[in-house]
């Protein structure tokens, strides 16, 4: 609760934040481009979840993805009104994702993780592996930096991809530009196409659906 409120609070706001003045376009471009290299492989009838979306999706994702393929999820109820996705869901990112098992064609999340700890990272990967329908794509990019309120494990794709192993997943790409100031990092992921069923005692907290 008292995080919530917190990114509540900081609505009126965020959108200017200072904390990387003058490298803005830099941090924006570099998702863009991540997101360019994927989209192609993913079907044209395209469901993407953006975790942690905040107030704006368009930074990301306009002209690349229609508001109407987007859904937006945050813990903030207040950045999810200002948000433009079409779909929007309330949700702790460290929770389990109330979405349907193989129902999302790509899972986006850019400067979340570092508000998660190591474990939480690796728990959200796991989530994401499970709503992704088989074949679909993640994308995680994040900075190494924990200096602002609640940020609390530095993220680094290399060692999760150690954690994680390439269980289920086709494809694991960690990814570190270090030409700026400060790195970036990346971790995309392929989800295998060939998986058993997954078996939970969890589907009653599945209450999204984007299977079409």
């Amino acid at each position: 609760i008292e995080r919530q409120q917190f990114w509540d609070k900081d609505v009126p706001y965020w959108t200017d934040h200072k904390q990387f003045e003058g490298e803005k376009e830099r941090l924006i471009g570099f998702v863009r481009e991540g997101l360019g290299n994927l989209l192609p492989h993913i079907r044209e009838k395209k469901r993407i979840l953006n975790i942690g979306s905040g107030a704006n999706n368009g930074h990301y994702f306009d002209g690349l993805v229609s508001p109407e393929a987007i859904v937006a999820l945050d813990i903030s109820h207040g950045m999810l009104l200002q948000n433009n996705a079409k779909n929007k869901i309330q949700n702790d990112a460290e929770r389990v994702l109330p979405i349907r098992t193989d129902s999302i064609d790509m899972a986006t999340s850019f400067y979340v993780m570092r508000y998660l700890n190591e474990d939480g990272q690796v728990n959200l990967i796991h989530e994401i592996h499970r709503v992704l329908r088989p074949g679909g794509w993640m994308a995680i990019i994040d900075l190494p930096t924990n200096s602002y309120p609640y940020q609390r494990t530095k993220f680094h794709p290399h060692h999760l991809v150690e954690r994680l192993g390439n269980k289920g997943f086709a494809q694991l790409t960690p990814m570190v530009h270090d030409e700026w100031s400060y790195w970036i990092g990346a971790l995309y992921g392929q989800k295998a196409k060939h998986l058993l069923p997954v078996t939970t005692k969890r589907r009653s907290l599945w209450k999204y659906d984007f299977g079409n």
